[in-house]
């Protein structure tokens, strides 16, 4: 959860309250606990298929059809709500931790935690999106792309993939076990039967 790195107004955003924002039934910063009716200026992505918009629908709401405040701005990608949210005092928006902190904003704890690594590993920061890596399944008969997979598999993989701002999945068990809603839960388990092959897993 992102906004402007000035903005001091509240000192952390809970589940629930974001949930109320989304919906357009909280529309002041005062109903997030500041001090003052300034308005929330809400930004979320295009349609409801994008990786932060589906998984929020998944994770906050369980519902893949929910739908955002009508009083939103909408923006054709995450760079472009982390662009705005970094001009405008009273943004508030969500976007991934690997590219977020990168900008010149602030990331809001959820529910008093901070989005950082070693909370995603305890499994305390519990929104988050699986990124996959995905190959036909005779990749591993193409030497140079067999190798890529193995490299990814490794341990210096898995350590440029942390560098990068995303937990391996590996490090992010604990988080399917809590934090995951159970349409999130049902996407996976259609992504394994499918058979897609998934070399690797990460979140963010």
């Amino acid at each position: 959860v992102i906004a402007h790195k000035d903005n001091q107004m509240v000192s952390s955003i809970s589940r629930e309250q974001l949930k109320a924002v989304l919906r357009g039934e909280i529309t002041t910063w005062r109903g997030l606990g500041a001090d003052n009716d300034q308005p929330i200026n809400l930004y979320i992505r295009q349609g409801t298929i994008s990786g932060v918009g589906l998984t929020l629908r998944q994770q906050l709401f369980d519902n893949v059809n929910e739908q955002f405040s009508a009083k939103a701005t909408v923006l054709a990608s995450s760079g472009k709500i982390e662009q705005a949210v970094e001009q405008d005092p009273l943004a508030l928006a969500v976007s991934g931790i690997s590219s977020s902190r990168h900008r010149d904003l602030r990331m809001l704890p959820l529910d008093a935690v901070e989005p950082t690594m070693e909370n995603m590993k305890k499994g305390e920061y519990v929104l988050y999106r699986l990124l996959f890596l995905v190959a036909p399944a005779k990749v591993m008969e193409q030497p140079e792309s067999a190798a890529f997979v193995r490299f990814a598999q490794s341990a210096e993989g898995t350590t440029i993939i942390e560098k990068a701002g995303t937990l391996p999945y590996r490090y992010g068990l604990r988080l399917l076990s809590g934090g995951a809603s159970p349409d999130y839960l049902h996407n996976l388990e259609v992504i394994e039967q499918s058979g897609l092959y998934s070399p690797f897993l990460g979140a963010e």
